[in-house]
């Protein structure tokens, strides 16, 4: 299954990227992340288990996390109940801020649950990157009212 977007945000690359890169925040604004346990921080790589899942319904993955600053992410796991993920965040800064791109490719192992996530695959990739823009925006405010 894949799912891809573009966006233009008013705010630059690296401001972006901290976001992207600070999965220890995600559970704070990221929908469905319930947990985030960083095993291993260096400086261009995280390793790290997230827990997903609504109500009862959870699963935990190790996700390898390349960092790039200020340039890209790329994340990718092949622990159950993922099959394969690999998600790219590509950041390219402009006169009018940031170019953003998000592309995320993933098989799940169990075929039921994969046929109906594919019914509601774009909404979820758009709720995920709007959850990131709506973070952003929140993080650009706080950081204008502090040093008003």
């Amino acid at each position: 299954m894949h799912y891809s977007s573009q966006k233009q945000l008013p705010h630059t690359a690296a401001f972006l990227f901290d976001i992207i890169q600070n999965v220890e925040a995600y559970p704070q604004f990221l929908p469905w992340c319930q947990k985030i346990t960083v095993l291993e921080r260096a400086e261009n790589k995280i390793v790290a288990d997230m827990t997903l899942g609504k109500g009862p319904f959870t699963e935990t993955f190790r996700s390898d996390v390349e960092l790039t600053p200020h340039r890209k992410v790329i994340i990718r796991s092949h622990t159950a109940p993922l099959r394969h993920l690999e998600s790219h965040w590509v950041l390219d800064e402009n006169d009018n801020g940031t170019h953003v791109r998000f592309d995320i490719d993933f098989e799940l192992n169990n075929t039921l649950l994969a046929g109906m996530l594919k019914l509601v695959l774009n909404q979820i990739g758009q709720t995920m990157v709007q959850a990131f823009e709506d973070r952003a925006a929140h993080l650009a405010q706080q950081n204008m009212a502090n040093n008003a």
